[in-house]
């Protein structure tokens, strides 16, 4: 039986060493199926319910029709279980994209900035393990962008500032332009 995600965290701090590594591939290419496999065989082996998540993603797993129905509904509850609950006060107004066994882009509203809360959220935020190779990041609450300059995410190559809703973002001139096919 899996654990819990709530006792991934332990797992994960104990095998770190491992896992490191790797994730630094992911930074630079983020959807390395080779890695990405990797990674998934050893969170596997480590009872982190992210290497099946993983494993899946990248149809490994063979099954007939009627277990994809099964495969499809077991995926839809990992991606629940590993998302991050969102702590106050930048609950709320979020919006997550899923990538291969990691969140690929994370939409904050932070709209109940500024809270002096704020800081330890963001910095509890950071250190989940869905957000470790976070490569785009965009904010729509102006105080935001003064919260994150003192907080950073790891990883982010791509932060988009502005008010949501349909309006244009403000790219940050520090981080890349993101190009999809």
């Amino acid at each position: 039986m899996k654990p819990e995600v709530s006792q991934v965290g332990s797992t994960m701090t104990d095998h770190r060493d491992e896992i490191e590594p790797l994730l630094a591939q992911l930074v630079d290419d983020p959807d390395n199926p080779t890695v990405l496999a990797v990674i998934g065989d050893v969170l596997e082996r480590l009872g982190d319910p992210r290497g099946e998540l993983i494993a899946m993603q990248l149809g490994i797993k063979r099954s007939t029709v009627a277990g994809a129905v099964e495969i499809a509904r077991r995926r839809e509850q990992l991606l629940e279980s590993l998302t991050p609950v969102m702590p106050p006060p930048i609950a709320g107004t979020d919006r997550f994209h899923w990538g291969t066994g990691y969140i690929r882009r994370l939409e904050l509203g932070m709209r109940s900035l500024p809270v002096p809360r704020a800081p330890d959220a963001l910095a509890t935020l950071w250190e989940h393990e869905s957000l470790r190779i976070l490569p785009e990041l965009m904010v729509t609450h102006a105080g935001g962008a003064t919260l994150l300059a003192a907080y950073p995410p790891p990883a982010v190559r791509s932060l988009e500032l502005g008010r949501g809703g349909g309006t244009t973002p403000r790219r940050s001139p520090s981080c890349s332009p993101v190009y999809r096919d």
